[in-house]
């Protein structure tokens, strides 16, 4: 932990230490108050657990939250200490795979998990956002029990109520449908981006939807033959302007990379792809961050002689 403007502190050791602690994550409400989820090896099979810390204060016991065969752990913190966490739980001797939530509110403990997605459906991919009311949307990617109709798919709940019935934003019939991102802005407004199969190369796709409306049609992000995008990243600054960035690739004459960013304003369109690296033949997972004045900052490893440097970007707000 570090406070604003000082140094970071000696680090401190969860309580009981946390032997075989996996895929840890953290989320920090607006008052300060950390949260973090990871999920645990417990004999065979693996849990969700949770421990938080209110301001200057230590961690808490770790919770249990899920059922054993639990994974892909995620958390998001809204106004006022109230938390939302999804998880993938296994079903069928671990064919099929259930997203399932658990809320907290301000000073309370974990609810029960529900279910989020519909049964006869394998979910994968698992994302959370909470916007500035504490209103939640959660997206997956879902598949048919006969391996086919692979579909982005969404669930909002309101704060304090219950999730809705989930809805798919993706077109149906594309060969593979994966690794949806999903950002909400304090306002409400929703983005998800997600890759989609065109049988030669991905495609980044995109949809919106309004605070208090419904979904947009898909569409394309990357555009031309033989270029997609891989490994995305989503950010929404404080006016609602998201920004997406990816590892792009063009397979002619050969694969070649590049880190690339659109970005997509309120109640506008996506703009063309921008390159914010060179196109090399080594490189990395990029990762972004946008700051309040609607800064954004990208990192990502580049493959250099002798081993590989880290590199940033960064696109200057209003």
């Amino acid at each position: 932990m570090r406070q604003a403007g000082g140094p970071w502190s000696t680090p401190s050791r969860f309580f009981g230490g946390l032997e075989d602690a996996y895929e840890l994550q953290i989320a920090v409400d607006p008052l300060g108050n950390e949260t973090a989820i990871w999920v645990r090896r417990v004999g065979r099979s693996w849990i969700v657990q949770s421990a938080t810390r209110s301001v200057g204060g230590s961690w808490s016991a770790p919770v249990t939250l899920s059922a054993a065969g639990a994974g892909s752990a995620l958390v998001a913190a809204g106004p006022e200490g109230n938390v939302t966490a999804v998880w993938l739980l296994e079903r069928e001797e671990g064919w099929r795979s259930v997203v399932q939530s658990a809320t907290r509110s301000a000073g309370g403990i974990w609810s029960a998990p529900v279910t989020l997605s519909a049964t006869g459906i394998r979910a994968d991919w698992p994302q959370v956002a909470v916007d500035s009311q504490g209103n939640a949307t959660a997206a997956w990617a879902g598949r048919a029990s006969n391996g086919r109709r692979i579909r982005i798919q969404t669930t909002t709940r309101p704060a304090g109520g219950a999730w809705s019935a989930p809805v798919s934003i993706s077109k149906a019939g594309h060969r593979l449908v994966q690794d949806p991102q999903i950002a909400v802005s304090p306002q409400g407004e929703a983005t998800a981006i997600w890759q989609r199969s065109n049988g030669s190369y991905l495609v980044v796709q995109g949809a919106t939807r309004p605070a208090g409306g419904g979904w947009s049609r898909p569409v394309d992000i990357t555009t031309g033959h033989g270029r997609g995008g891989q490994h995305l990243q989503l950010a929404v600054d404080s006016w609602a302007n998201a920004t997406a960035i990816w590892e792009g690739y063009d397979t002619r004459p050969g694969p070649t990379f590049a880190i690339q960013a659109a970005k997509h304003p309120p109640g506008g369109a996506w703009s063309q792809p921008t390159d914010i690296s060179r196109w090399t033949e080594s490189l990395g997972e990029p990762q972004i961050a946008v700051d309040p004045r609607g800064g954004s900052t990208a990192i990502w490893p580049i493959g250099a002689r002798g081993g590989a440097v880290i590199q940033s970007a960064t696109s200057v707000g209003r």
